[in-house]
């Protein structure tokens, strides 16, 4: 029925096709609307099409050669701004990589967090006027069309590291200055700990210590109390994949838990909303439903020890912060950056946890500046 619905046919045209009365017909439609979530047959065609966009034909511009890709229909759909390619690499794998800024540009590293849609979405001017060309290699376990696995896999930071490796000494060709934004940190870290030849400074931007007390809010502690408890048990990952599908399946949920996470911060909220759709969360949605594996590591990996790697890099470091960040407050910050001796480089005054997005000029002057002195 869902897929006559998508097809083009009336309900009553289903009806008959399926020799079943209307009623029927109607009671079905109840019923699947209640199991996925939906308000009605459009919210429902809407749905159906955000799943089957990774297995479309792309625009020209942004398919890649050979095959489907849901990188390319991610960001043909909600990031016309960017250069999408697919890169070859020595592991054996190809990476599948998001570009923003001047072609020219000197090349920055993105090492992205869950919400990272939100950094390449708002950062084309800043870019532009930094001369910085950002690169961003989309992580394994993130919008994958392929079966999801959800097995407690320990190579998989291996895995990934590998291909980050891979591709500065391919494509890249020189050491490069790495944007850890949010839970991207860690990942920075431990390349940077790894590859110190590849890397030419590490920048922690919004960064998310996973602190507990603090100045955030009782239901921060909570949401991040039940998360660390829930990744340090066997079959987290499984748990943590039913958990995603069943409440970001639908943009408008979605809003309201990203909403409630950020809820201490407007600025936060309003970079959320990536224009795209009716609620402007259908983004959030459809990056969430396809990436469920790398979700689930990237949440295992903040939870770790990756803040003592830093004590271990040669690289120069930075940190940017927001002075209003609801996730990890600005002391935590600090305190890290003086038991790792460094200084804290720029403070965004009026900024949240997406000082990215919220205040790009601020945030890429920065780390040109930073650039500059590493």
């Amino acid at each position: 029925m869902v897929y006559r619905l998508v097809g083009g046919l009336s309900l009553k045209d289903s009806a008959a096709a399926d020799g079943l009365s209307f009623e029927t017909k109607r009671a079905q439609l109840k019923s699947v609307l209640a199991k996925l979530g939906c308000a009605g047959q459009v919210d429902l065609v809407r749905l159906v099409m955000s799943q089957m966009t990774g297995r479309l034909p792309a625009e020209p511009t942004l398919a890649a050669r050979g095959g489907d890709d849901a990188v390319a229909g991610f960001a043909a759909a909600h990031l016309p701004a960017c250069r999408y390619y697919r890169a070859p690499l020595a592991t054996g794998r190809t990476a599948r990589v998001l570009e923003i800024g001047p072609l020219n540009g000197r090349p920055i590293l993105l090492l992205h967090g869950m919400l990272f849609p939100t950094i390449l979405h708002a950062g084309a001017e800043a870019l532009e006027q930094q001369g910085l060309r950002l690169v961003t290699p989309v992580r394994a376990g993130y919008l994958e069309t392929g079966p999801a696995g959800f097995d407690d896999a320990d190579g998989h930071i291996d895995e990934v590291l590998a291909d980050y490796a891979a591709f500065i000494e391919r494509f890249l060709a020189e050491p490069v200055i790495l944007v850890g934004s949010s839970l991207g940190i860690s990942y920075g870290a431990r390349l940077a700990r790894r590859r110190p030849d590849l890397v030419a400074g590490l920048v922690m931007a919004g960064g998310n210590a996973f602190q507990q007390g603090g100045r955030k809010s009782a239901h921060m502690d909570a949401f991040f109390t039940g998360l660390r408890d829930l990744v340090i048990r066997p079959g987290w990952a499984r748990r943590l994949a039913w958990q995603f599908a069943r409440n970001c399946a639908n943009a408008r949920i979605a809003h309201r838990i990203m909403s409630r996470v950020f809820h201490a911060w407007e600025p936060d909220q309003a970079a959320l909303s990536i224009p795209s759709g009716e609620t402007g969360f259908e983004w959030f949605r459809d990056i969430f439903v396809a990436s469920t594996p790398g979700l689930a590591e990237d949440y295992r990996e903040g939870f770790s020890t990756w803040r003592h790697v830093l004590a271990d890099v040669k690289a120069p470091a930075a940190i940017i912060h927001g002075a209003n960040d609801p996730l990890t407050d600005l002391e935590t910050m600090r305190d890290l950056g003086r038991a790792l001796d460094l200084r804290m480089t720029h403070v965004v005054e009026d900024g949240g946890h997406l000082i990215v997005a919220t205040h790009p000029h601020e945030v890429w002057r920065a780390v040109s500046a930073a650039a500059a002195r590493f």
